[in-house]
This record gives C-alpha cells, sequence and structure tokens, in this order.
C-alpha cells in the first residue's frame, strides 16, 4: 500500500487540525515495501518507510499539523473522500477524513487509518528538496516485561513502582509476566495495570526488557520491529542476559535499543565497560524506587526523634545474600556483644513488615554483593538506622552518607569491630538531631519526585527518539 500526499502548489495542502472520529482502536502494520509519495508541483518524491505508521489514537483525539492523507491500494483504488472515487492524488479536508474513519474502517475493513505516522526518517530524493515535519506521536504503550517471583525481591518492585508512576502520570503503562501471564506480586501493596495478553505491537508498543532478558526479548522485539529498551538493573547481570548466546548478539540487542536505561551511577557505568561503542549521552540514568513508607519517616525531626527513642537493642540483617558471611559475623561477636542487644534476620517479609522491624532495630548490617543499587540499606538508615557493611559496588553511591560505615567486602574482622564501636555510640549518644539531618538528606535525593522527573526524561526521550 502507498500513501500519497498532495501538496498542491508546495507544501500548501497541508491541513491541520483534524480530529478523527473513530469507536475502535486500529492497527496498521507496513512492510518495508511500503513508500510515502510526495507529489509537489509536478514531480514526485518517493520516501522509504520500513517503519512508517503508528496505531490509531482513541477516539476523538485530535491529531494538530498533520499531513492530509489519501490511500491508494496497489490494486485498485479505494473511494476515499465520503464516497468520491479518485484516480489521482488526494487532498483531504477535515469533513472528508471524518467521513473516511467514519465508513471505510467499518464498511470496506480494506484499509485502516493510522493518523499520527511515527519514525520519518526517510532518504530525500532529490537531495533537501522537501522536508517533512516530524508528527506527534499520540498515546504508546510502556510495557514493562516481568519475572515471575513470589518472594521479596527489590528489583521487581521497580519495575512495579515505575509502571504505576507512570500511569499516575497519564502514561499509559502496564506488566506484563511472559510465563504466566495471570501472576502478579502480592508481597507488596500496589495499583499497577497487569497485561494478560501476549502480541506487542510495532504501532502501539514500547517495551522494558530487564537486562536478565535482553536477548531473547530484544532479538524478538527487533524481528518485530518493536522499539524497547534494556533496563540494567544490575550491571553484574548484563552477561547473563546472553542466554547462552553468542557475545555478537548480545552487542547487537542492546545497541539497537532505543535506549538503555540504568539504576545507578554503577549500572551506567558497568553498560559503558560492556559496549564502549553505546555514546554515554544513550544511557538515560533512573532512580530506584524507595517506598513512600520508608521516605516519609524523613520528614519530620520530632516524629523521627520519638521513633529513635523507642528503638531497641536489635541489630538487623538480611540472610539472602552472603549468609556465609553474616554467620561468621555472628559468630565472632557472640561473647563480645554488651548484654542486652540481639540479631533479628529479615527474610520473606512484606515491605510493611520489613518497615516495621526496621523501626525497631537501631543498626543494619549490609552484606550486598555486587548489587545494581541495595535497597535495604537505604530504607534501614532511613528508618533511622546505623548501617554498617558491604556496599555491593552500586550502594557506593550512597554510602558516603554519615548513617553508613563501609566495610570491605570479606573484611569480617572490621566487620565485627565496626558493630562493636557502633554499639557505643549509640549508648553514649544524648541526641539524635545528626541522624535525622543525615535520613532527610538521603530521603531528598531519592524522593518521590526525583524519581518522577527521571521516568519523565525517559519517557521525552523515547517520543524525541520515535519521531514524537
Amino acid at each position: 500500500m502507498d500513501w500519497l500526499v498532495d501538496h498542491g502548489q508546495t507544501l500548501g495542502a497541508i491541513w491541520r487540525g483534524a480530529c478523527v472520529h473513530a469507536n475502535c482502536r486500529t492497527r496498521c502494520s507496513p512492510t518495508g515495501k511500503q513508500r510515502i509519495i510526495l507529489a509537489s508541483d509536478g514531480y514526485t518524491t518517493t520516501y522509504h518507510a520500513p517503519d512508517f505508521c503508528r496505531r490509531a489514537a482513541q477516539t476523538q483525539r485530535a491529531i494538530m499539523g498533520a499531513l492530509g492523507v489519501a490511500t491508494w491500494h496497489k490494486n485498485h483504488a479505494i473511494q476515499s473522500c465520503a464516497g468520491m472515487g479518485l484516480a489521482g492524488h488526494v487532498a483531504l479536508s477535515n469533513r472528508n477524513l471524518a467521513a473516511l474513519a467514519g465508513t471505510l474502517l467499518c464498511k470496506y475493513r480494506i484499509i485502516r487509518l493510522c493518523y499520527c505516522l511515527r519514525r520519518l526518517f526517510f532518504t530525500i530524493y532529490p537531495p533537501g528538496i522537501l522536508r517533512i515535519p516530524r508528527l506527534i506521536l499520540v498515546s504508546m504503550i510502556f510495557t514493562y516485561i516481568a519475572p515471575e517471583i513470589k518472594t521479596p525481591v527489590g528489583g521487581i518492585k521497580v519495575l512495579y513502582r515505575h509502571s504505576e508512576t507512570l500511569s499516575q502520570n497519564n502514561v499509559e503503562s502496564c506488566i506484563f509476566h511472559p510465563n504466566d501471564p495471570d501472576f502478579f506480586c502480592t508481597w507488596f501493596k500496589h495499583d499497577v495495570n497487569i497485561r494478560t495478553h501476549r502480541p506487542f505491537s510495532p504501532l502501539e508498543d514500547f517495551l522494558i526488557i530487564p537486562e536478565i532478558w535482553a536477548v531473547p526479548y530484544g532479538l524478538d522485539a527487533i524481528k518485530k520491529h518493536i522499539p524497547y529498551t534494556i533496563f540494567v538493573q544490575n550491571g553484574y547481570l548484563i552477561a547473563q542476559g546472553s542466554g547462552g548466546a553468542d557475545r555478537g548478539i548480545l552487542d547487537y540487542v542492546y545497541e539497537n535499543a532505543t535506549v538503555i536505561t540504568s539504576i545507578s551511577d554503577d549500572a551506567s557505568k558497568c553498560i559503558n565497560m560492556a559496549f564502549p561503542s553505546i555514546p554515554h549521552e544513550n544511557i538515560c540514568r533512573l532512580l530506584p524506587n524507595i517506598g513512600e513508607v520508608f521516605l516519609k519517616k524523613a520528614n519530620d525531626p520530632f516524629e523521627f526523634e520519638i521513633r529513635r527513642k523507642k528503638k531497641k537493642n536489635v541489630i538487623s540483617y538480611m540472610t539472602r545474600k552472603l549468609n556465609f558471611h553474616s554467620t561468621q559475623v555472628l559468630f565472632f561477636l557472640e561473647r563480645s556483644i554488651p548484654p542486652g542487644w540481639q540479631f533479628i534476620a529479615i527474610d520473606g517479609k512484606s515491605e510493611d513488615e520489613v518497615s516495621l522491624l526496621m523501626d525497631e532495630s537501631s543498626i543494619f548490617l549490609s552484606f550486598s554483593e555486587l548489587e545494581g543499587f541495595g535497597l535495604p540499606p537505604v530504607e534501614a538508615a532511613l528508618s533511622g538506622n546505623l548501617v554498617i557493611g558491604y556496599t555491593g559496588g552500586a550502594g557506593a553511591e550512597y554510602f558516603s552518607n554519615p548513617l553508613f560505615r563501609a566495610i570491605a567486602s570479606g573484611d569480617v574482622q572490621q566487620f565485627t569491630s565496626s558493630i562493636l564501636q557502633s554499639i557505643l555510640l549509640l549508648e553514649a549518644a544524648t541526641e539524635s538531631s545528626w541522624m535525622y539531618s543525615a535520613a532527610h538528606d538521603l530521603a531528598n535525593h531519592y524522593s518521590r519526585q526525583n524519581q518522577t522527573d527521571a521516568l519523565k526524561r525517559f519517557v521525552q526521550i523515547v517520543q524525541d527518539s520515535l519521531g514524537a
């Protein structure tokens, strides 16, 4: 199918303010053989359009500044303008276009009107004669591909929260669990849209693919001409995303992404090291989602102090990472820890349960290992804990905060000594204003507003890249 645009006198036939009324969502899936043909003052210019159309927008959505488009089937002319048969170029008026949407889509079912054109990256023949403006990118669906994990994992929560935030800011978004479409996480509260059907459309979907599934889902997206990003939440899992494929395929998938997104400075550095061919400006830094239940704890100094006074002599830690290290630390502390102090292992708890345990705890032990960010240490610090332990790599960006004590990974003796010193510090402390100040700074840096702003920048980058 060719799309014919009549320019009349140069570009004089451009119409504006067309409002197409259709009661259904339409799709158009062109192939690389389709063309745009522009007629201007007696000569024709051809543009190749391998990825030409966007899906029709929702009912009554107006497309401003669009070009008048008539359709021409390669076998025969379709009566397009309100039933008037035309054998040549056609300039559509607003009334004609409304009639076309209202009659052809329902009556003929031969053509599917697409009034938002995507990605006008065409070669101009002859050079410089005609320039086509980029058109408005109407609503697309930002679909997050997510593993089905029933136990608490910070990376899954980030995907859910990002999708939720986009939806709250009028960006259509959903979560899709490919191996079990009916699955959804139950270990924390959320309000996301769960997608249950698998087929993706190059005309309406933008995929957010986790780095662990880069090759299988990236290759599928490329094959189907679906734009995508690879979301790197852990730079040390990039290699795993090859799925056993050749390294060149992994490079190919990353290099063909619309943009690469990362969750931390450390993840961005890993991307740069693994794929030096990807320009730094093609990596979009996002922020992890710190739950509101934790952020609000550092909003008021008086409430922070009240919670501090209610804390117990508890040292908390998580057993999911480096369990052997935590076992060693606890063993060496067994005979030297002051009376009245106890350890609490946090494992398999919901977000609210973790929050309550961290409110009681005074010290949190970090056994992070090759993390993409590391949410628990931040959540513990916002809850008024001194955090002692490993940065896990990515945690270096927040371990400079006064609430944190960094320990070289594997240095069990220093780990033990630092815990004993911190216990003495807390027992001797008469006020905690410095702790509130440090927690407040941390909350401001990872605030909900900053998280939202980062996601908005991401959406804008996608729109600009796709020709919005």
